[in-house]
């Protein structure tokens, strides 16, 4: 049997090098010195450094994106304990589910916290992660194999960003603090002991990252431990984040500087822009990383480099409400692309030009021409073409075409054994059956949702959608039997809570449910979702006959001017579309309906140049 040298617990090296008696002893321990940095003594500590080499001769590894220690404690047997998380480990241990939530909750966190994102969150998430077990102080037996616990939170939040930023982190850090969605962090149990293990057994982390409520413990337990740790109060995972990495837009650029990594950095911007809403969070680090970079020095950039960076700007904030012009791509440019992202490409524009009203429809026609075909020869980019054509038909005075188009995509997708895709005409089909007062069609796309249900399963992130626009064509056909109309649903549905309150005669629950969104309304002048769905139940109100005193800062007898100040800031064809809305509110809401429907002039105009706020606000 090999021998190798023996040391004392906490000489600087893992602890279980104090007694390798045996080849699996030695090997567990050369695997954790050749995973985690953070376990090798001070450069400065050569005797130590020495012993080291003799088991792993190439020293201590660097730190790569996504590699991070973790820290638990377990008072029960009062003992700390270390872990690793990074990709390639060698391990068998798993997560519990408290430290799952923590960790879809830095996911969604993360792109609240940073000023700039180019790469997906969402496929970083999906890695599932898996912890290596590292010591423990004392010591606690057998390694365990499982860990849990919502104090790993800060530190997903940390290996999240590292690694879709592509930066590794630093080898002296370690944190414990709890993470919300909001990237809010809170106070963690248990800090002596996590103070205690990281203290004994990991020379090199020489800063411990709490959250701010805890800085003061936190400096009393490191005031009494074998070796000094450096305390970092943080407020916030934004703040963390800043502390970790610096300046990321800074280093951003600074890696931008590098042609080859330039172009890596353009490609993945791209590719989220033309892949799928839900792969970020909160699209707008994304705009502004793009941004970024195309505010540098356009000598840098070519042709190609500057479309693709507006390009992923312009949908990145649309993603985010933001009307910002998309670029047309000259023919040449899009001949550039593979057939699949030209078309996905053509789609986003389709898609810009129904919700912020740019670039000009009649400047993409041309270039539509040779990709919109019959859905069943159709290729999937093609078909998700044909439903953003669907969906400006939708909002430029077309519904029964659009309604009849949702239809036939919705099957297409279930033809093809692609029910998730399914639920995007889906949602517009059920919302346009209501608005068009037709149960037959109504009834027709609810049996497709329950399909949806029965193939794509509870938790795929279309069906949400589905169920509120079925929820939303309901409402307008005046179905009062089901229960999901009881219950009002807070956030972006505040309408159309209030307008099932209305149907099912409710009024004191209509002015209570009022009185909680009005509360929400921020005192910026620019108009944000809560503006806009007090301004959309301002007109159904308005619409109805019924008065509207209660809207913020009302001192019109008018309800055109009575929303027109919640409409300064919205893009003039959208204010003035809902405006001449309004001033059509004699007209009973049918009427109006049947004017649209009907292709004539009145119906088209008062819809010309609608986008995504017009949704909220239309009878549908």
């Amino acid at each position: 049997m090999t021998r190798y040298p023996r040391i004392r617990v906490c000489d600087g090296l893992h602890p279980c090098l104090s007694k390798p008696r045996s080849d699996k002893r030695a090997a567990e321990a050369i695997s954790i010195l050749t995973h985690a940095p953070w376990m090798w003594p001070i450069d400065e500590d050569e005797r130590t450094m020495t012993l080291g080499r003799s088991y792993v001769a190439a020293g201590p590894p660097p730190m790569r994106p996504g590699l991070v220690p973790l820290v638990t404690a377990s008072p029960a047997v009062a003992s700390g304990s270390l872990w690793a998380l990074g990709s390639g480990l060698a391990t068998q241990a798993t997560f519990g589910d408290t430290a799952q939530r923590a960790w879809n909750a830095a996911a969604a966190a993360l792109p609240r916290c940073v000023p700039v994102l180019w790469n997906s969150v969402r496929n970083a998430q999906l890695q599932a992660p898996r912890p290596l077990f590292l010591t423990a102080h004392p010591g606690i037996g057998a390694p365990p194999t499982f860990a849990d616990g919502a104090s790993f939170g800060l530190a997903f939040l940390l290996s999240l960003a590292s690694t879709v930023l592509g930066i590794s982190l630093p080898d002296d850090l370690v944190a414990s603090a709890t993470i919300a969605t909001d990237g809010s962090i809170g106070r963690v149990e248990g800090l002596d002991l996590k103070l205690q293990v990281v203290a004994c057994t990991a020379p090199r982390l020489r800063r411990f990252m709490v959250c701010a409520d805890q800085e003061d413990e936190a400096r009393a337990i490191a005031g009494a431990l074998p070796r000094p740790l450096e305390i970092v109060a943080v407020k916030s995972g934004g703040h963390a984040l800043e502390i970790a990495f610096t300046n990321i837009a800074h280093n951003l650029a600074h890696q931008a500087s590098d042609p080859e990594r330039r172009d890596e950095i353009i490609d993945a911007l791209f590719r989220l822009a033309f892949g799928d809403r839900i792969s970020v969070f909160d699209w707008t680090p994304v705009h502004g990383a793009a941004t970024v970079l195309a505010d540098r020095d356009p000598v840098d950039l070519d042709a190609s480099h500057r479309f693709r960076l507006r390009f992923a700007a312009a949908v990145a904030a649309r993603h985010e409400s933001l009307a910002v012009p998309l670029p047309v791509p000259s023919p040449e440019r899009l001949a550039e692309l593979p057939h699949p992202v030209r078309v996905a490409v053509l789609a986003h524009l389709v898609q810009h030009c129904a919700d912020t009203a740019t670039p000009d429809f009649a400047d993409l026609e041309p270039l539509l021409a040779r990709y919109v075909t019959d859905p069943h020869e159709a290729s999937d980019a093609q078909l998700r073409l044909l439903g953003a054509l669907a969906r400006r038909d939708a909002v430029t005075g077309r519904p029964v075409t659009a309604c009849a188009a949702a239809e036939t995509l919705t099957k297409a997708w279930f033809d093809r054994y692609q029910p998730g895709e399914a639920s995007y005409p889906l949602s517009l089909w059920l919302k346009l059956a209501g608005a068009l007062n037709d149960p037959a069609s109504f009834a027709r796309a609810d049996r497709a949702l329950n399909r949806l249900r029965l193939l794509a399963g509870p938790g795929h992130h279309g069906l949400p959608w589905s169920e509120a626009a079925r929820r939303h064509g309901a409402i307008l056909l005046g179905h009062t039997t089901s229960d999901i109309f009881r219950a009002p649903t807070k956030g972006a549905y505040d309408r159309w809570s209030l307008r099932a309150l209305r149907l099912l005669g409710d009024d004191e629950a209509w002015t209570t449910h009022l009185h909680d969104l009005l509360a929400h309304v921020p005192d910026a002048t620019r108009l944000d979702a809560h503006r806009a769905t007090i301004a959309a139940v301002a007109l159904d109100e308005a619409l109805a006959g019924r008065p509207i005193d209660w809207l913020p800062g009302n001192t019109s007898s008018t309800a055109a001017d009575a929303v027109r100040h919640l409409l300064e800031d919205e893009p003039p064809a959208v204010a003035q579309a809902l405006l001449a809305l309004l001033d059509a509110q004699a007209q009973p809401t049918g009427q109006l309906l049947a004017s649209w429907s009907r292709g004539e002039e009145a119906g088209r105009a008062v819809c010309t140049g609608l986008g995504e706020w017009a949704l909220r606000f239309l009878p549908y």
